[in-house]
């Protein structure tokens, strides 16, 4: 939802995010990317990262367990 945020975490494995809808800041370090509607982000495992809902937003999430 709007203003929501998940502070830094991470996985275990490697991540796809496909943002069906809405508006997100996905921040990497000091690297803020915003991603819109019908966007991906790729990530490997294990990097620390942070989201940031701009929009209410619906997103596809996979993680690839090893």
């Amino acid at each position: 939802r709007k203003g929501d945020s998940l502070l830094e975490h991470k996985v275990d494995g490697p991540i796809t995010l496909f943002l069906l809808s809405g508006n997100i800041n996905f921040v990497v370090g000091n690297t803020k990317t915003n991603i819109k509607s019908n966007s991906m982000i790729v990530l490997e495992k294990a990097i620390p990262h942070d989201v940031e809902v701009l929009e209410d937003s619906t997103f596809v999430l996979t993680i690839i367990q090893p």
